[in-house]
């Protein structure tokens, strides 16, 4: 997500769904929305959607994993750590069945809406429009002049 190039340019470069976040650096996520402006056509914009994962959250591990779904037979348990200095968050989680189990481990970094702009800033990029429900903030964003 650093370094990509495509032979065209677009009107919308879309980071959905907590994607920016993957990333866990900020020089990292400039590098990305730097990317993505240089992808625009002259009148892009650029749209994310970002969570803060850390809101309400406690320093440190889970006490113990949560069943989070049950169906068909497969059950989804997990845990959310956070290292609220390095504003990260590890969500490992765990999928059953009966006689199976494949776990994984993810590693993403909060953002709330001013360290989004600033970044976005860092990028060449000045927010249009911002929005945020609860812990998710969502941006629409176009080159800056």
């Amino acid at each position: 997500m650093r370094r990509f190039a495509l032979a065209r340019r677009f009107a919308l470069v879309l980071v959905a769904y907590n994607s920016l976040q993957l990333l866990t650096t900020p020089g990292d996520i400039v590098a990305c929305l730097q990317q993505a402006r240089e992808h625009l056509t002259s009148r892009g914009t650029v749209a994310v959607e970002v969570t803060d994962f850390q809101v309400d959250g406690a320093d440190g591990p889970d006490e113990a994993p949560m069943l989070l779904a049950d169906a068909g037979g497969i059950r989804l348990w997990a845990t959310l750590s956070h290292a609220f200095t390095e504003r990260t968050s590890t969500y490992q989680r765990r999928f059953e069945g009966d006689g199976w189990a494949v776990e994984s481990r993810l590693v993403v970094r909060s953002l709330d809406d001013t360290e989004l702009a600033s970044l976005l800033h860092r990028a060449g990029l000045r927010p249009m429009r911002t929005s945020a429900a609860g812990h998710v903030v969502r941006a629409v964003a176009e080159r800056a002049p």
